[in-house]
């Protein structure tokens, strides 16, 4: 199945307000995978002292990259999705820098979809910042 890599980047840039307000880039598509990037802002800022992102943005990218995955697992202009559970555990703050979050799709039933998703940063991708799980519902047509 091929992946039309720029009508995806088109939708979850441009079409989705809370993600061009948020400022997501979409960096790959492939089956079953998805990865984007983050841009640090000082509107993102969660812990002022520190100069952190907040966990929610975080947790944001994390439903919108396993969207974008298991959308490579569908019929991008019948099939219905939605998340119905999304978790994340955040295992090192996030610097003053962009970051990048991967979602890469476990199964894609008739029904459900299960992703796993990581989040780093580009200068140190070795140290995961966050991991999580995300569960989807398909209404397959």
């Amino acid at each position: 199945m091929e992946i039309p890599f720029e009508l995806l980047k088109t939708i979850f840039e441009e079409n989705i307000p809370f993600n061009k307000l948020m400022g997501f880039k979409l960096l790959e598509v492939k089956l079953g995978f998805a990865s984007l990037l983050v841009p640090f802002r000082d509107e993102l800022i969660g812990e002022v002292r520190e100069r952190r992102m907040h966990g929610g943005v975080l947790m944001a990218a994390m439903d919108t990259v396993a969207g974008a995955a298991s959308f490579t697992t569908i019929h991008l202009k019948k099939d219905k999705l939605a998340t119905i559970d999304l978790r994340t555990d955040f295992l090192s703050p996030v610097g003053e820098e962009d970051v990048i979050v991967t979602g890469e799709v476990r199964k894609s039933g008739n029904r459900v979809i299960f992703v796993q998703m990581q989040a780093f940063h580009p200068s140190q991708p070795e140290q995961i910042l966050a991991e999580g799980r995300a569960t989807f519902s398909v209404k397959r047509t």
